[in-house]
């Protein structure tokens, strides 16, 4: 089987919520990472019988929105239900010798490890977290998942620029942009720090803003300043510009009328 028709066959045995059926299609060595809540989990049996005893107020269902593959690699689009909970999963599969080996699965909302599944998976540390995110790419899968624009009213639009942004504590936060008449919206990125500060922190250690066509973009001059002035450590902040361009903040703030005040 190609590597495709193994994923849509791992998709087609979730919908049936026999979750040790599905579990057939992953490898005896699979690991699943939940980058958003530090969790790992190991092996098949720990993936079915958490999923198994995941709470819900009815069957779970799987809708396949989009798969893209590229040798070994398939990453799937899937709106998730049990009809009172709707969520959207992007995950990442490798897949080795028929079965998959690995996922890395982001939600749209950032969640903490409850302790319920606490016996079903392993928790990465902080540092361990700070080095999963070596480079910019989950931060720009993350920016990109929580792009949805869409009319909010006859004044109101949102969701045409989502933001990403890794904290010093290797948490990441996302928003999207609002924009209303009058000018009362604000940016993807306003969106993502408030997300950051409503959680307890203010350190930024990378930022990324992607336009409604999933390109990245610089983050206005208003972004720039308002970041820097939410932790003096946040100049040095990397911020992705363009694709393989990274500048810190600071350098996207020039004669900073900031650094002459003690």
């Amino acid at each position: 089987m190609t590597p495709r028709q193994v994923v849509e066959s791992f998709w087609e045995s979730m919908r049936t919520n026999d979750f040790y059926a599905a579990g057939r299609w992953l490898a005896d060595d699979f690991v699943c990472h939940w980058p958003q809540s530090g969790e790992v989990i190991c092996g098949r049996d720990n993936f079915a019988e958490l999923n198994s005893h995941y709470p819900a107020k009815g069957l779970w269902r799987f809708e396949l929105v989009s798969m893209v593959c590229e040798g070994d690699a398939v990453v799937t689009d899937v709106l998730v239900t049990d009809g009172d909970v709707k969520a959207r999963a992007i995950t990442f599969h490798t897949v080795a010798d028929g079965l998959i080996k690995k996922q890395v699965e982001f939600w749209p909302d950032d969640f903490a490890a409850p302790a319920w599944r606490r016996q079903w998976v392993k928790l990465l540390s902080d540092v361990e977290k700070v080095v999963r995110f070596a480079d910019f790419s989950e931060l720009c899968t993350r920016a990109r998942a929580v792009l949805n624009p869409r009319k909010l009213s006859e004044f109101a639009e949102a969701g045409g620029v989502g933001a990403a942004l890794l904290t010093a504590d290797g948490n990441i936060y996302t928003g999207v942009c609002i924009d209303t008449a009058s000018s009362m919206g604000f940016c993807a990125e306003h969106a993502a720090a408030a997300a950051m500060i409503t959680a307890g922190e203010s350190q930024v250690v990378r930022l990324v803003a992607v336009n409604w066509d999933g390109k990245v973009m610089p983050p206005c001059g208003r972004c720039r300043e308002f970041i820097s002035q939410l932790h003096s450590a946040n100049s040095g902040a990397e911020v992705l510009v363009a694709e393989g361009c990274t500048v810190s903040l600071g350098e996207l703030l020039p004669h900073d009328w900031k650094s002459g005040r003690s």
